[in-house]
C-alpha cells in the first residue's frame, strides 16, 4: 500500500510538472501562491514587524486563514523563491496525505483492495491532480486533518496515542486549516458520544483533548488575525462576505463538481456515506468528511460562486467512500457469490487502475487555466526589480487580466497595478518607462507592433513598454478592439 502511495504521488507530480515549477501565474494556483510567497517574504524579512507574515511587504494585512502556511512557506524559500520552492509546502503536504490516508483506511479495517482504490481514486480525480500542489490552506492542512482523523480513530478503538500526540494533532489542524479544525472537532465529538456508554468514559477523557487542542489552535489563529488586523473587524467582515449570497454559486459548483470529480466519484462519495450509515461501520468519520465538505459550499456560498477548488476537501469524500463501496462489494461477494471472489477483485483492480490512468493522461479545464496561467509567471519573472515595496513600475491592462496582477508583485518586489488605455495614454508623460503587462484573447493574435515592440512573451501574455500600447491604441484600438492593448 505505502509503494502504491508513492506511485500514485508521482504520478500526480508528473501531470503538474509543466507548471509546477512555474512563476506563479494568472490562475488560482499562481494568485494563492504569490499571496503566500509575500506573506512568507514578509515574515523572513521582518518577523515582528509583519505580524509573522500577517502583513504584506507592502504593510498591507491579509491574516484571514490560519498562519502555519505562512511559517512552512517562509521555511521553504530561504534558498530562493523559485516556482517549486513556493509549492514545497503543498508537495510534502499532499504526499503525505496520500500516506495518512492508507493508514487511516487500515486503521479503519479496510482490506488492501480497498484501501487500494481508495487511494488511486483520490490521487488521481481531477481535483487532486489539478489542484493538490497549490500553495494553500486546504491543501497545506489536509494532512493535518487526516492526522486528527487517526488520532480520533485509535480512540475510538481504546488505542489511543499519548496525550502529547494527541494534542500536537489538535493544534497543528487548528493552525492550517479552519476546515480540517471543523472536521477534526466534529470527529471527536462524534467519537465522544456515538459509543455504548460502557466504553464511553474510557474514550472520553482523549476525545476531548483532541478536541479542545484543535479549538486551542483554531484560538491561536484567531488571535495572530486579530494581532495582525489590530482588531477582528477584518476578519468578521471576511466571514460574512464569504457567507454572503452573489447568486450563481451553485451554477458555479455544480460545473467545478462535474470538471473536477465527474460523476463515477460523486457516486462512490455518496454511496460509500450511504453505505457506512447503513451497515454502521465508521458512520463517524465518513459522514463527518462528506457533510463538512458540503457544509462549507452551503455556508461560504460566495467563496463557492468564484473558487472551483472550495470542494477540495471533498477528495477525503472519495477516499473513504470508495473504500466503504468495495468493503461492502468485497462483503457481498464473499456471501452471495464466492465462486466469483477473485475475478471480481481482478475487475476492480483493472477498472479503478483505468479511472485512474484515464484521468492522469486527460485534461480538465481547470487544469488546461492553471497551465495557460503559468505562462503569465513565466513572463512576469523577466520584470525589472522595482525600487521599493511601493513603487509601481508595471501595470496589467485591466481589459485582458481583470483584477490586475498582484501575482506579478512576487517577481517585481514592487507593485502591480492595471488600467485602461485611456489611463496608460495619460500617464506616458509623466511614467516614460512604464511597462505594461498583457494576455492576448484567445482566438486572435497579437498586432505586429506588439510583438516587435515585447521585451518579455510567454504563451498568450506579452511584457510592452507603455509606449507601445499607447502607439497601438492610437492607431487601432478603436477598430481593432482590444487585441493588443
Amino acid at each position: 500500500m505505502w509503494l502504491l502511495a508513492g506511485l500514485v504521488g508521482l504520478a500526480a507530480l508528473a501531470n503538474a510538472a509543466p507548471w509546477i515549477a512555474a512563476p506563479p501565474g494568472d490562475s488560482h494556483d499562481g494568485r494563492n501562491a504569490a499571496v503566500w510567497g509575500l506573506a512568507a517574504r514578509a515574515f523572513r524579512e521582518d518577523p515582528i514587524g509583519s505580524r509573522l507574515g500577517g502583513r504584506q511587504p507592502d504593510g498591507e494585512p491579509y491574516a484571514d486563514h490560519p498562519p502555519a502556511i505562512i511559517v512552512a512557506t517562509a521555511v521553504a524559500t530561504i534558498p530562493g523563491e523559485g516556482g517549486i520552492a513556493l509549492r514545497v509546502p503543498s508537495i510534502a503536504a499532499s504526499v503525505a496525505s496520500l500516506a495518512l490516508l492508507v493508514a487511516l483506511l487500515r486503521r479503519m479495517g479496510y482490506s488492501p483492495l480497498a484501501t487500494g482504490c481508495a487511494v488511486v481514486l483520490t490521487a488521481t480525480s481531477a481535483m487532486f491532480l489539478t489542484y493538490g500542489f497549490m500553495l494553500d490552506t486546504p491543501m497545506v492542512g489536509l494532512p493535518l486533518a487526516l492526522a486528527g482523523l487517526l488520532v480520533a480513530r485509535r480512540i475510538q478503538q481504546g488505542d489511543a496515542p499519548p496525550t502529547w500526540a494527541i494534542a500536537a494533532a489538535g493544534v497543528g489542524a487548528g493552525l492550517t486549516s479552519w476546515q480540517g479544525a471543523l472536521t477534526v472537532v466534529l470527529v471527536a465529538v462524534a467519537v465522544a458520544v456515538a459509543v455504548p456508554p460502557a466504553s464511553r468514559a474510557r474514550r472520553m477523557v482523549p476525545a476531548a483533548v483532541l478536541a479542545g487542542a484543535t479549538i486551542a489552535g483554531g484560538a491561536l489563529s484567531v488571535a495572530w488575525a486579530w494581532w495582525a488586523f489590530g482588531s477582528l473587524e477584518a476578519l468578521r467582515a471576511s466571514f460574512e462576505l464569504r457567507n454572503g449570497d452573489p447568486g450563481g454559486w451553485w451554477t458555479f459548483q455544480r460545473a467545478a463538481v462535474g470538471d473536477l470529480f465527474g460523476p463515477v466519484l460523486v457516486v462512490l462519495a455518496l454511496a460509500g456515506t450511504a453505505a457506512a450509515l447503513v451497515r454502521r461501520r465508521h458512520v463517524a468519520i465518513t459522514g463527518v468528511v462528506l457533510g463538512v465538505s458540503v457544509l462549507w459550499v452551503l455556508l461560504f456560498r460566495q467563496g463557492a460562486s468564484i473558487h472551483d477548488y472550495w470542494l477540495y476537501f471533498a477528495v477525503l469524500a472519495v477516499g473513504l467512500g470508495t473504500a466503504a463501496v468495495v468493503d461492502a462489494l468485497e462483503a457481498a461477494v464473499a456471501r452471495w457469490l464466492p465462486d466469483l471472489d477473485r475475478m471480481v477483485r481482478i475487475a476492480l483492480a483493472v477498472g479503478v487502475g483505468v479511472i485512474g490512468l484515464t484521468s492522469v493522461l486527460g485534461s480538465s479545464s481547470a487544469e488546461d487555466v492553471v497551465a495557460s496561467g503559468a505562462d503569465g509567471g513565466r513572463v512576469a519573472s523577466h520584470l525589472p526589480r522595482a525600487p521599493s515595496v511601493h513603487a509601481e513600475t508595471v501595470v496589467a491592462m485591466r481589459a485582458q487580466i481583470p483584477g490586475g496582477a498582484r501575482w506579478a508583485s512576487l517577481a517585481t518586489h514592487g507593485t502591480v497595478g492595471d488600467a485602461g488605455s485611456g489611463e496608460l495614454a495619460r500617464r506616458i508623460g509623466t511614467e516614460p518607462d512604464l511597462l505594461v503587462l498583457i494576455r492576448q484573447p484567445p482566438g486572435t493574435e497579437a498586432l505586429p507592433a506588439i510583438r516587435r515592440g515585447a521585451i518579455a512573451r510567454s504563451g498568450p501574455f506579452y511584457v510592452v513598454p507603455i509606449a507601445v500600447c499607447v502607439e497601438v491604441n492610437a492607431r487601432a484600438f478603436e477598430t481593432l478592439g482590444p487585441l493588443g492593448c
